[in-house]
């Protein structure tokens, strides 16, 4: 999105200040924007936040049609790339971000045929989908789907993974739609919130997992006919699949995961068994969910921004509710640059080293950027100490 094209929209130009107004006047969320604000000018720093106003009024009647555009195949056409910009596909598809990025690759790959699936049926679960996720939640909305949606991609026919896994049809299919589904309904707190607060999804759990069994589910209850037309086999090995690879987005389970892919390719990287499959489509999955500073900068930086005005938000809930405040929630004592330090440190690069272990193009693809956003948020954390 170039600086021309937002003086020359108006409306576009409003909504983009709408954005670095609602930040910049929010000063306890402690998103260091003075500190970086001379790095970029006000109308790049718009551009790398565009369009994470999720309130906009879209019309049946003049919903977007993406395969009409040329501006949106040309951008589709870079969906195999980590500098792939999710929030300008939301923009030019007047916010149909996912539902586009969802058929198009579907389409590209020829799967729903290859499922014997009615298009049709299929789009309309998709679109029910999208409109499951809520419009006021800064993150984990339907761009942040999207964005897990495509760097799995990326993940499973740029670095290897689909190669590798030996996958078939269903296989490929569930990955898509895991990414899909993995935060459908997201109420825009984390598990530890609804445990805490005793929240009915909570007891519906048994505290386990709680977020990721409710996305999973209730995604499933709203299929209606999308998969007629595939066996029952079929269909059950999908949905078990799905379930599995949303289950393993949990935060909790991120080290025992790790350590079980560990111990599992530690003498032989190589996927030979069923179960060697499921934990790879797994990890790639939970990657793929946490992908964010191996994005260039000016998404890294922008995501994290969204990420910790919802964390921020949380905190406030739990203060004012007398509840614990759960780890990066409190605005009156996080950093988010040293946060992010640490997070890039022992969760992001473990995480990237292990997985590449099996699928080596991802540490030679995706090391660069990580390198860059590290030292980048450790020179904010600098100057902020100073």
């Amino acid at each position: 999105m170039s600086k021309d094209c937002i003086r020359k929209d108006q409306g576009l130009k409003k909504d983009l200040q709408w954005c670095i107004n609602s930040i910049s006047n929010n000063k306890a969320t402690n998103l260091n924007l003075d500190l970086v604000w001379s790095e970029y000018d006000n109308e790049d720093v718009l551009a790398s936040i565009l369009r994470t106003r999720n309130d906009i009024e879209v019309h049946e009647d003049s919903l977007f049609k993406p395969y009409e555009s040329t501006q949106v195949n040309n951008l589709l056409k870079n969906i195999q790339s980590t500098s792939f910009d999710v929030f300008e596909l939301k923009t030019l598809t007047g916010n149909n971000e996912l539902i586009t990025a969802v058929m198009f690759i579907f389409e590209e790959l020829n799967l729903l045929s290859k499922m014997n699936l009615n298009k049709s049926n299929f789009e309309n679960w998709v679109s029910a989908i999208q409109s499951g996720y809520k419009v006021d939640i800064s993150y984990h909305n339907k761009t942040h789907a999207t964005d897990v949606l495509q760097f799995y991609h990326l993940i499973l026919h740029q670095f290897g993974g689909f190669e590798v896994c030996g996958l078939n049809t269903v296989e490929l299919s569930s990955c898509y739609i895991s990414a899909m589904v993995h935060d459908y309904e997201h109420p825009g707190v984390n598990n530890n919130f609804l445990v805490n607060s005793s929240d009915p999804l909570a007891i519906l759990y048994n505290d386990k997992s709680v977020l990721e069994n409710h996305h999973v589910s209730a995604a499933f209850q709203k299929a209606g006919s999308a998969f007629e037309g595939m066996s029952s086999n079929s269909y059950k090995y999908l949905r078990s699949l799905v379930v599995s690879m949303v289950l393993a987005t949990d935060p909790a389970n991120h080290n025992s995961c790790m350590s079980h892919f560990k111990n599992k390719f530690a003498e032989e990287p190589f996927v030979e068994s069923h179960e060697e499959k499921l934990l790879m489509l797994e990890v790639m999955m939970h990657f793929s969910d946490i992908s964010n500073p191996c994005r260039p900068w000016n998404l890294c930086y922008a995501w994290t921004n969204l990420l910790f005005v919802e964390f921020f938000e949380q905190g406030d809930k739990e203060r004012t509710m007398g509840l614990p405040i759960s780890t990066l929630c409190d605005r009156q004592s996080v950093e988010i640059s040293s946060s992010q330090v640490g997070f890039i440190d022992f969760v992001i690069e473990p995480t990237l080293v292990t997985l590449s272990s099996v699928l080596p193009k991802l540490l030679d693809n995706l090391q660069y950027d990580l390198e860059f956003n590290r030292k980048k948020w450790g020179e904010i954390a600098s100057k902020l100490s100073q």
